[in-house]
C-alpha cells in the first residue's frame, strides 16, 4: 500500500465516531478515539500513520500542544508547495480537499479516498466521522492538498529553513517569530515608524513594510521577501541577527548560550545519538514539568524501546543541562536532602521497580565514563558545581557512549544560572 492509502485506511477505521466542533485531540494517544473536528481528524491520521513525523496544520508544531485548524492547513499548503487542483485530490488516495475558513461558515478538511467519488472526514455533530461525497460542485472544495511522505517533508522543511526561502506575511493566527524582531529593527533603522514590536508579523507590522516599499519604489504588497530583505539590508548572520540555525520545523533558532559552544540544530536527524540532537545531554525522557521550562520546544517521536521513551528537545544544550539539574535538585529532591551517592541517583534514574542489576548498570556505566574517577559511594553537593560538573559529564559520556561534545563552560553554565534563577528563556 502507498502513504496515501495507508491514510485511508487508518481514517476508516474511525468511521462512526464522534464530532465537537473546535475539539482538542491528543496527538501522543496512538489509540485516540475521539471526538474530533476536520481538521484534528486529518492531522492526527497523518501524525499517526507518519510514524510522528508530519505535525501538518497545526500550531504549535509540538505534539504535546498542537492545536489544528483549517487556516493552519491553507497556510502550511501554500508555503510548502502542497496546493493540488480539486481534481487531481479527488483521484489521489489520502489527499486532502481543503475549503478555507471565512470567519463563518468555518472551513472544512477531509481525506480524498481516490475514486473521485468518496471522502473520509469528520463530517459534523449529527453523523460524526463518516465515509462522505466527495461531490466538488456541491461541497465547494477550494483546493486539494497534496500529503508528503515523511522523507520529502523533512526536506521541505529543511529548506524552508534557509534564509534565502524565508518569506513573511501576516497569517491568521500569527506565532511569535525570532527572526520577526530584526525586520522591526531594520526597519526603525531606515526611519519607519512601527511602535513597540510584538516578535509577531501582524497585520500593523505588514503596514509599516508597505511603507517601507513605497518609499523605496519597490512592490507594495506589505510581506518581506528577497527583494525587501535585501533592501532593509537583513543579515542573517551578522551579530545583530538572531545567532544559531533556524529550523522551520520547529519555529525556533537552535544555538548555544555561550559563544562558540557546541549545539545541535537537528532533532530529526536520526544519524545522531538522541542525547546530543535534542540538545538535551542527559536525555531526560519527556514529563509534564518540562513544559514549562525556559528553552523547551518539544519532543521527539517515541524511540524502539519497550517503554518507547520520548526525549525532550531543547534550544541550546545549557537549557538542557538546566533540565538535567532541576532533575537532581527538584525532582528527585537532593537540594533538600543533602549530599547524595552516585547509587543513589543510580537508584532514583532506574526507577522504583528497578532490579539490582539494572542499578549497578547505571554506577558501573557512569564509573567508566569518568575513567574509573567516580564509584558507587561516590558523593555529591547539589551546590558544588564542580561535584555537578564531574557528575555531569560522566553522566552525557555514558548516554552517547562516547565523549560528550559540550564544553565544561556549557555544563557549568546551565547549572549555576538554573540554580541562581537565572536561566534565558
Amino acid at each position: 500500500m502507498s502513504f496515501g492509502d495507508d491514510l485511508v485506511a487508518l481514517a476508516r477505521t474511525h468511521v462512526g465516531e464522534k464530532y465537537v466542533l473546535g475539539a482538542r485531540v491528543r496527538f501522543l494517544q496512538p489509540q485516540f478515539k475521539g471526538p474530533w473536528d476536520c481538521a484534528e481528524f486529518v492531522s492526527w491520521i497523518v501524525f499517526q500513520v507518519s510514524g510522528e513525523k508530519i505535525l501538518l496544520g497545526c500550531l504549535p508544531r509540538d505534539p504535546a500542544r498542537a492545536d489544528a485548524y483549517t487556516g493552519y492547513w491553507a497556510e502550511d499548503a501554500k508555503k510548502y508547495g502542497l496546493i493540488i487542483s480539486v481534481s487531481e485530490a479527488l483521484k489521489t488516495a489520502g489527499a486532502a480537499l481543503l475549503r478555507t475558513p471565512a470567519g463563518k461558515p468555518h472551513g472544512h478538511i477531509a481525506f480524498s479516498v481516490g475514486d473521485r467519488k468518496k471522502t473520509v472526514e469528520a463530517y459534523d455533530t449529527a453523523h460524526g466521522v463518516i465515509s462522505g461525497p466527495a461531490d466538488p460542485l456541491a461541497r465547494g472544495w477550494d483546493f486539494g492538498v497534496r500529503i508528503p511522505a515523511p522523507a520529502e517533508w523533512a526536506s521541505l522543511t529543511k529548506t524552508a529553513s534557509k534564509a534565502p526561502n524565508w518569506f513573511f506575511r501576516p497569517t491568521i493566527s500569527p506565532l511569535a517569530d525570532p527572526r520577526v524582531e530584526c525586520i522591526e529593527n531594520a526597519l526603525r533603522d531606515k526611519g519607519i515608524k512601527i511602535g513597540r514590536g510584538t516578535g509577531r508579523f501582524t497585520p500593523k507590522l505588514a503596514q509599516a513594510v508597505a511603507r517601507f516599499q513605497k518609499q523605496e519604489n519597490l512592490v507594495v504588497d506589505g510581506m518581506v521577501g528577497r527583494q525587501t530583505s535585501k533592501a532593509l539590508e537583513l543579515d542573517w548572520h551578522s551579530a545583530a541577527a538572531p545567532s544559531g540555525t533556524y529550523n522551520d520545523k520547529y519555529h525556533v533558532f537552535f544555538d548555544s548560550l555561550l559563544p562558540g559552544g557546541f549545539f545541535s540544530h537537528d532533532p530529526d536527524n536520526l544519524g545522531v545519538r538522541r542525547s546530543i540532537r535534542t540538545n538535551n545531554p542527559g536525555a531526560l525522557n519527556f514529563s509534564a514539568w518540562q513544559k514549562s521550562l525556559p528553552g523547551y520546544v518539544g519532543i521527539t517521536p517515541p524511540d524502539n524501546s519497550p517503554n518507547r521513551n520520548r526525549t525532550t528537545i531543547y534550544r541550546t544544550p545549557e537549557h538542557g543541562v538546566a533540565a538535567w539539574y532541576i532533575l537532581l535538585a527538584d525532582r528527585y529532591g537532593f537540594a533538600r536532602s543533602g549530599p547524595f551517592s552516585l547509587e543513589t541517583l543510580a537508584r532514583k534514574y532506574a526507577g522504583a521497580n528497578a532490579s539490582a542489576a539494572e542499578i549497578r548498570a547505571y554506577t558501573a556505566g557512569w564509573s567508566r565514563a569518568s575513567g574509573g574517577t567516580l564509584t558507587p559511594t561516590s558523593t555529591f553537593h547539589i551546590q558544588n558545581t564542580d561535584e555537578l560538573l564531574l557528575l555531569g559529564r560522566a553522566m552525557y559520556t555514558y548516554e552517547i557512549g562516547g565523549k560528550t561534545p559540550l564544553k565544561d563552560a556549557q555544563i557549568r553554565f546551565g547549572i549555576d544560572r538554573q540554580r541562581s534563577g537565572s536561566m534565558p528563556a
